[in-house]
């Protein structure tokens, strides 16, 4: 099954976070750890944590990078994500990345 979401890209975020109605409600992804602590801007918050066949990160309807068996963190409640954060765990590991803040763009090379 094919699902698109928005992922906002966050130099702060150790890890990478998907929508609990996504991973869990829309594609039913086996939860392979549960209640793990994790830190952040706001506070400790709690997570649940996935396992995805394929990531792929798209530029228009262009992937251009695929990521197969990535862990991907899911907030518990209180915390409702309303995108997914690619985190230093997956994109900061494949590309270059420049924030471009006067133009609200980022570059990947």
């Amino acid at each position: 099954m094919e699902v698109s979401t928005t992922a906002l890209i966050d130099s702060g975020a150790t890890v990478s976070f998907l929508p609990r109605e996504i991973a869990i409600d829309i594609l039913n992804l086996p939860i392979t750890h549960r209640n793990l602590p994790v830190e952040g801007a706001g506070g400790m918050f709690m997570c649940d944590v996935v396992r995805a066949k394929q990531i792929s990160v798209m530029k228009g309807v262009n992937s251009i990078h695929e990521y197969y068996d990535r862990f991907m963190h899911i907030p518990k409640a209180p915390i409702d994500l309303p995108y997914g954060i690619l985190g230093r765990d997956s994109l900061f590991r494949t590309f270059n990345i420049t924030f471009r803040e006067l133009d609200q763009r980022f570059v990947l090379k």
